[in-house]
């Protein structure tokens, strides 16, 4: 599925001594050369050193095995390996990489019910996040430092400044010269990722996924807007409708409904918080039987159990298995 750029592929290349991970997103698999030798001459000027790639491991991708790629390298004295054909397992840094990048691009798309064509987004932070966290932070442990940091030589403390929930909801400024006295300072949008060129974040509109940068943004972490939308190509969509937990008469059906054009939150006054808990409390507390010539149950006997409806999942989403994330922010 393409982005909404058009994108198709992600290539990745894997520094071999830092594991610092180089993400490009790729409209064909032709584009690879000139990605490669760009690559090469901005890792020499931020190096500082003429000819510091020694070799390169690949698969034997037709792409790889060009007669350009050959010269290109035999010029550059760089050696080409190749991983034997149907052996993974020979280019196990480049595989296990990617295999994690596409574990956490299903994950954090899914629990932010965003749509399928943000993908590309998705695996640009999760590339992001794995160049910018420690492998582990045992004092013990020999690497506890982040990729990004064995990369540059030297401890970046705030390399995690910038990393938020994929689809949370964040709020961009509007300039003075943009509005008027009356209307509103920023608006909503989603986040997507950090862009690169210009040190901003990366934000998405609603619901189109139009994109924008900005550096003045408010986020709230724990707010996704998309999952107040059904994303027809998502298949657990169902999972965040939270009223369809809730029963007929519940006073609590109906607090998130939006009212007019303008989405509006309904608040819940005291009244109805008591009149919740006074539910609450009635349905917990256990009713005895009444006396019968029969023999009456223990009182600790519990109460029946109420009816919780059944969830009802539409047939056209089919069940998708969930691998969790877990991100040490520091």
């Amino acid at each position: 599925m393409p982005t909404p750029e058009g994108y198709l592929y992600l290539l990745t290349i894997v520094d071999d001594f830092s594991r610092r991970i180089f993400g490009f997103l790729t409209k064909s698999q032709t584009e690879w050369m000139d990605i490669w030798t760009k690559f090469v001459l901005r890792i020499e000027a931020e190096l500082g050193k003429p000819n510091c790639i020694a070799w390169v491991l690949t698969d034997n991708g037709a792409v790889y095995k060009s007669m350009a790629m050959f010269q290109f390298c035999a010029a550059r004295g760089i050696q080409q390996r190749f991983s034997g054909a149907y052996s993974q397992w020979m280019n196990h840094t480049a595989e296990r990489n990617m295999r994690t990048i596409g574990e956490m691009t299903t994950t954090t798309l899914l629990h932010a019910n965003l749509p399928r064509r943000a993908w590309g987004y998705a695996c640009m932070l999760a590339i992001d996040v794995n160049n910018r966290t420690a492998d582990s932070v045992q004092p013990s442990f020999k690497n506890t430092m982040s990729r990004l940091e064995r990369w540059k030589g030297k401890e970046l403390p705030g390399q995690t400044k910038g990393l938020y929930p994929l689809g949370c909801l964040a709020f961009k400024l509007v300039q003075p010269d943009g509005r008027n006295k009356l209307a509103a300072h920023a608006t909503p949008h989603v986040y997507l990722g950090i862009d690169s060129k210009s040190r901003s974040y990366l934000l998405g509109s609603l619901y189109d996924l139009k994109l924008t940068v900005s550096v003045e943004v408010t986020f709230h972490e724990h707010v996704f807007p998309f999952r107040r939308h059904k994303a027809e190509d998502n298949s657990l969509s169902f999972l965040w409708d939270a009223e369809s937990m809730t029963l007929e008469g519940d006073p609590r059906r109906g607090m998130f409904d939006f009212t007019g054009d303008t989405p509006a939150l309904k608040s819940l006054d005291l009244k109805t918080l008591k009149s919740i808990y006074a539910s609450a409390q009635q349905t917990s507390t256990t009713t005895m039987p009444a006396a019968s010539s029969r023999a009456s149950p223990p009182p600790s006997a519990p109460s029946t159990p109420r009816q919780v409806p059944e969830l009802k999942v539409d047939s056209s989403y089919p069940l998708l298995g969930l691998s969790a994330i877990y991100l040490h922010r520091t």
